[in-house]
């Protein structure tokens, strides 16, 4: 029997790991060894989630991300004392490995092990389905209560500050830094552009790990105000419910680009990957002078009206 191991960061001791990532980051290997497990017949092991990391702390962010109590195993996965004498006496593959095997050649028992962020979404953009329905099964029901949240006529904000730099403007269009803050200057633009647009005060729901001194330039605006649903798990389904999602240069934005399929609007310079294929849908980076593409305003604009 061969195994998919997501391993979330180079110092995983089977029950808790240190120095781990972002959410966001998190999620890459975990959906390419579901996927890989669909693909191949592997078995999934149960990732260590439970990670220490001290810039939170220090930071005084309202999420520790030591990610307890997200995330529940479902029965596919070996978890317990099955993972760890797997982990511990059967030989390792990388990804890479198994990819480059012939066609029934190598059956042996091995763990597959899948690292980093790879490609982001390329390997796995044709697998939405299978990687939304995976991540909603061992997602704990307490972190879902966003995806019941009615976001209709309104836009959501993703605001990523954190551990990004301020770095005092825009990521060039043509490339750059990408943990680089987007000044909320950026944000007040787009709101009042996609008021105009639809021709409607619509509220905005801020989704961010800044405080609300830090905030204060966006949340002084009429009709906007803070979302906060407990978790870093539970934003996350939240924003992927969102009608429309203004983004930040985080890998949590792709994530809930990737999950929700909404209109999505991107800081210039920070339009990674395309991840929807359908003809006709908003996944848009702005322009040079930071502004909405007028073809996707229009689109929005249809997008608004009642009969929509």
């Amino acid at each position: 029997m061969r195994y998919a191991y997501a391993k979330l960061s180079p110092y995983d001791l089977g029950l808790v790991r240190i120095l781990g990532a972002g959410l966001g980051n998190l999620l890459f290997p975990w959906a390419r060894s579901i996927v890989s497990a669909r693909r191949r017949g592997l078995q999934p092991i149960w990732p260590t989630w439970c990670q220490l990391r001290l810039g939170p702390l220090l930071r005084r962010e309202p999420d520790k991300k030591t990610y307890t109590g997200l995330f529940r195993p479902t029965a596919e996965y070996v978890r317990g004392l099955g993972k760890l004498r797997r982990l511990l006496a059967l030989p390792r593959l990388t990804e890479a490995a198994l990819d480059d095997e012939k066609e029934g050649h190598g059956a042996r028992p091995a763990v597959v092990v899948f690292e980093g962020m790879a490609d982001y979404f390329a390997s796995v953009r044709g697998d939405h389905a299978l990687v939304r329905e995976s991540l909603l099964r061992i997602s704990r029901p307490e972190h879902t209560a966003g995806l019941a949240t009615d976001f209709r006529r309104s836009m959501c904000l993703h605001v990523r500050l954190g551990d990004f730099a301020a770095g005092g403007g825009m990521v060039p269009p043509d490339g750059g830094p990408l943990n680089l803050r987007t000044p909320l200057s950026w944000y007040r633009g787009r709101v009042s552009e996609i008021r105009l647009a639809v021709g409607a005060e619509w509220p905005v729901h801020v989704f961010s790990d800044g405080t609300d001194a830090e905030l204060g330039e966006l949340l002084a605006l009429p009709g906007v105000r803070r979302a906060r649903f407990g978790s870093s798990l539970a934003d996350l389904w939240a924003l992927t419910h969102s009608n429309v999602l203004v983004a930040s240069g985080s890998t949590f934005s792709m994530w809930a680009s990737y999950l929700g399929r909404m209109p999505v609007i991107w800081p210039p310079g920070q339009l990674r990957q395309r991840l929807y294929d359908e003809r006709g849908t908003i996944e848009v980076e702005c322009e040079r002078g930071g502004t909405i593409p007028r073809e996707a305003l229009d689109r929005l604009a249809r997008l608004a009206r009642p009969e929509a």
